[in-house]
């Protein structure tokens, strides 16, 4: 799976997800439906190649792009980012506010489920198939934190910068808004929301990020808002 070509040398636009009230749409060359991967959640900027498409063959002069461009197509595979950098290279000023970025999916067994539920939230509806048929739910459903963790799993391998990653003082406002089940492919779509540089600490700011986990039917299931302490690329 891929999006064909991808580059950090020019930009063609933004899209507006049909998925999110807050999403905005740019001056784009694009239809504004145009999707990035077929019937994928939301839509997100789309970077298109000036001159050098990853897998062709590059002038000796540009041998050196090789490892980054790599980089940015292995990002992909799970991702549908507007990152110009992979996340060993990303600094704060790589978050744009408005930018909207989604990667995963990631599926849940059952298994899964009732080891989490077992070893960290033994409540029936974790841990019991056959009992959390009676129960509200009607079936086995995933601790809550269960989904935080897959949440942070992707969060941190796709999402949050490498060394430029300090610290993150929690999350406001997490919610579970729907059930998790078996067999559900859960993705991450991050809305950068503000950055706010440190007063006392110039190399440094707060990412706040919205953060939304959804379903393989598009219905999001929990959302919380991440704080993040993050390096500037360019300031001392």
């Amino acid at each position: 799976m891929g999006y064909g070509f991808i580059s950090p040398f020019s930009f063609a636009g933004m899209t507006k997800s049909p998925c999110h009230p807050h999403h905005s749409r740019g001056n784009s060359s694009l239809p504004l439906n145009f999707p990035i991967l077929g019937n994928s959640v939301g839509y997100a900027f789309i970077f298109i190649p000036s001159y050098i498409p990853v897998g062709k063959v590059m002038h000796p002069r540009n041998q050196n792009l090789k490892p980054r461009l790599a980089a940015l197509e292995e990002i992909t595979e799970m991702s549908k980012s507007n990152f110009r950098t992979p996340p060993q290279e990303r600094y704060l000023e790589d978050y744009v506010v408005g930018a909207i970025h989604e990667f995963g999916p990631i599926t849940i067994t059952e298994d899964e489920i009732v080891q989490f539920g077992k070893k960290f939230d033994p409540q029936l509806f974790h841990t019991d198939p056959e009992g959390a048929r009676e129960t509200v739910f009607g079936g086995l459903v995933a601790s809550g934190w269960h989904t935080c963790s897959l949440f942070m799993r992707l969060f941190a391998e796709h999402y949050l910068p490498g060394p430029a990653s300090l610290a993150s003082p929690g999350v406001d406002e997490l919610r579970w808004l729907k059930p998790v089940r078996p067999g559900d492919e859960l993705s991450l779509r991050i809305t950068v929301h503000k950055v706010n540089p440190s007063r006392g600490k110039p190399d440094r700011g707060m990412l706040f990020s919205f953060c939304e986990m959804l379903n393989q039917g598009n219905e999001v299931v929990a959302t919380m808002m991440a704080l993040n302490l993050v390096r500037y690329r360019d300031r001392g």
